[in-house]
């Protein structure tokens, strides 16, 4: 549309005479008209329209005298006109009522008699010129408007002067759609249940509207929990004459970005106190050394293992705080020390191990744990965190306190005891998110805190079954049996391909047998929260099943397109099922949806990028297990229960992360099958 770019100030002059285009040249020239072009027919006149950009009028001088080829000469006119542009405008001059009764059926035709004066002429055209190139602008702007609207995936939306939806985008992963809200408002939406927490939103827009000041960068957030979102808002006022109409706003979902940043900045907390917590925590142990040490002097051999005892008790402190405050700088370098990139620790040998090394008196530990039960991470991660645990059961407990250790409902395992429980205090601190509640903590409870939230896990606290005290590790990866020894069965063959979803551009997969080789190409936006976009290729069969495979080579996208394996309960977006594979660049991930009404929720791994590209993934009784390989083991590294019916739909999941663009992957020595158990 490079018209866009050139102002409309030439006429074009067509038919009549010789003198008659001369005199409307010489009238027009250097006046409303930068430029008049005069062409005796509508052929040439066509011809002219094509050449130019800057015709912003066209003067008609019609044949006269009531023929039918005067009114036939307007409609061949008004055609050219519109070929050239919907908004550019037509005077006709003529003497013949039928031209005029033909003029007056034609949107954009203006018609004048020959007889009329040059200024009323001048004035005419003038005012044509003015009216095309503010109507042909705001065509354009209009039409820039709707295709943001329906193809951009850009998440915009105006509002009238009452908050009301005038339009909205129509954007491929929104349940809600542009039909189903305009005429409302935020408000009456929130009523309808359409949207949550909407009165803010709402207050915000007619702030806007009457202030005609606009909102920018605002972080808006609905939800809790699990099903938190958040979203960047920037409103401005749309006016129009200066005044304001409405307004147009943008608002972008930032969930991830606002994870990320809570993260960091949990992790910058730790650092912050860690030299405040180390100091408290030494402190008393300090004291009794420098006492014990005056004593000493005095004389007092008995001192010297006073000293001795506070020095390992501070030795002791440092080995925990040293690992409790380990930062994800510090996390990076120690994976790159692993050879296979991510760590994993059975659960049962370190609470043992810790157990023995904390002074347990008369208590007694309760493993019910199966004895192969496996956590995501790091010893030294969570060695510190069971010591603190484990030590403040036995210290708070009373005598003969019972301590026991078992798996949650939700991913995570629990440290219990049958003592007094918690103060009120104490467990008000432990559930809040206030800032001050580390005054009602000790330093190891806090750090405790703070090495859940840095790892992205929860933190329960309350009361154990024997009335005593009880503190959960949630959303930490747990898997306590696997079916790693269980025998290949039946194979299952990968014969049917689908986009899951309507995505914009479809997918494709291609089997060569000679290389056992699948390649498969995927668009699709995401598979996370509500949207479940990608390509799968899949077989079905009932469980107990497998599959598993290499993915050899992702050409990506955007930095989460995806690449594995998958079991799922059909090929339904609302699908539950659990996946592994790999990302772009955030290494090894595992997906999840647990229900068919709940969120698909995902965890990357982030390992170093050589690390693995094997993946397997089992469902049997109700549990999915996910399994990473190096090309020598398979290391069991998430589980979940998640119901799949009694056929399961196992295969090959792609996803571009991209709305309009595809991405290919690779996947090599792909094997499903039922298992023999």
């Amino acid at each position: 549309m490079s018209h866009l770019l050139v102002d409309p100030t030439a006429t074009l002059v067509v038919g009549g005479s010789d003198t008659q285009r001369e005199r409307v040249e010489s009238l027009l020239a250097g006046g409303p008209a930068t430029e008049v072009v005069t062409v005796r027919s509508v052929d040439t006149a066509e011809t002219r329209l094509a050449d130019r950009d800057d015709i912003g009028c066209v003067v008609f001088l019609a044949a006269s005298g009531g023929s039918h080829d005067a009114t036939d000469s307007v409609a061949e006119v008004h055609a050219t006109v519109r070929d050239y542009s919907d908004a550019l405008p037509a005077v006709v001059v003529s003497d013949d009522p039928a031209v005029a009764a033909a003029v007056a059926t034609r949107e954009g035709c203006r018609y004048l008699p020959r007889s009329v004066a040059d200024e009323r002429l001048a004035e005419t055209v003038a005012d044509a010129l003015a009216t095309f190139d503010k109507c042909r602008r705001e065509l354009a702007e209009s039409s820039i408007f709707r295709t943001l609207l329906v193809e951009s995936e850009v998440p915009l939306y105006a509002k009238d002067e009452r908050g009301r939806h005038l339009y909205k985008s129509d954007l491929s992963d929104d349940p809600h759609s542009p039909e189903g809200v305009i005429g409302k408002t935020d408000r009456e939406l929130e009523a309808e249940g359409v949207l949550d927490e909407a009165r803010d939103t709402y207050a915000d827009d007619m702030r806007v509207i009457e202030s005609g000041e606009g909102i920018y960068d605002l972080e808006e957030r609905s939800g809790m929990g699990d099903d938190e979102f958040w979203s960047l808002t920037t409103k401005v006022p749309w006016r129009e004459d200066g005044e304001v109409q409405g307004l147009v706003g943008l608002s972008f979902d930032i969930t991830r970005w606002k994870e990320r940043e809570r993260r960091l900045a949990a992790e910058h907390r730790r650092i912050e106190q860690f030299t405040r917590y180390l100091a408290h925590d030494l402190r008393t142990p300090l004291q009794v050394a420098y006492g014990a040490l005056d004593a000493a002097r005095e004389g007092d051999e008995a001192a010297f293992e006073k000293v001795e005892d506070a020095h390992e008790r501070m030795r002791a402190i440092i080995e925990d705080l040293q690992g409790l405050s380990t930062s994800s700088a510090n996390l990076s370098a120690a994976y790159d020390a692993v050879s296979v990139g991510i760590a994993s620790t059975h659960l049962v040998p370190l609470v043992s191990d810790v157990w023995e090394s904390i002074d347990a008196a008369d208590a007694t530990l309760s493993v019910e744990l199966p004895d192969d039960t496996l956590v995501a991470g790091r010893a030294d991660v969570f060695r510190p965190v069971i010591q603190t645990l484990l030590r403040n059961a036995v210290q708070h407990g009373g005598p003969g306190v019972t301590v026991r250790v078992g798996e949650t409902d939700r991913q995570g395992f629990f440290i219990a005891d049958d003592g007094p429980g918690f103060p009120e205090e104490v467990l008000a601190a432990l559930r809040s998110d206030d800032l001050d509640r580390h005054e009602a903590l000790g330093p190891g409870l806090v750090a405790v805190l703070e090495t859940v939230e840095q790892q992205g896990w929860g933190l329960v606290a309350g009361e154990s079954e024997g009335g005593g005290a009880r503190v959960a590790i949630e959303d930490c990866p747990v898997v306590t049996d696997t079916l790693a020894e269980a025998d290949p069965g039946e194979p299952v063959a990968l014969t049917e391909n689908v986009d899951v979803k309507d995505v914009t551009t479809p997918g494709s997969a291609a089997f060569d047998a000679g290389s056992d080789t699948w390649r498969v190409t995927a668009g699709g936006r995401d598979v996370w929260g509500d949207t479940n976009e990608f390509h799968f290729v899949y077989g079905t069969a009932e469980p107990p099943v497998r599959i598993q495979g290499q993915v050899t080579r992702l050409d990506a996208v955007d930095e989460f397109s995806k690449a594995g394996f998958a079991v799922r309960a059909g090929t339904d977006e609302r699908a539950p099922f659990g996946y592994v594979g790999t990302t772009a660049e955030h290494g090894s991930e595992t997906t999840w949806r647990l229900a068919r009404d709940g969120h698909t929720d995902s965890h990357q791994f982030e390992e170093r990028p050589d690390a693995f590209s094997r993946y397997r993934i089992e469902y049997a009784d109700g549990v999915c297990t996910c399994y990473l390989g190096d090309g020598e083991d398979w290391r069991p590294v998430d589980q979940r229960r998640v119901d799949l019916g009694e056929t399961a739909a196992l295969g090959l999941l792609v996803c571009a992360h991209d709305a309009e663009k595809t991405c290919e992957a690779t996947f090599e020595s792909v094997s499903a099958c039922r298992l023999d158990v």
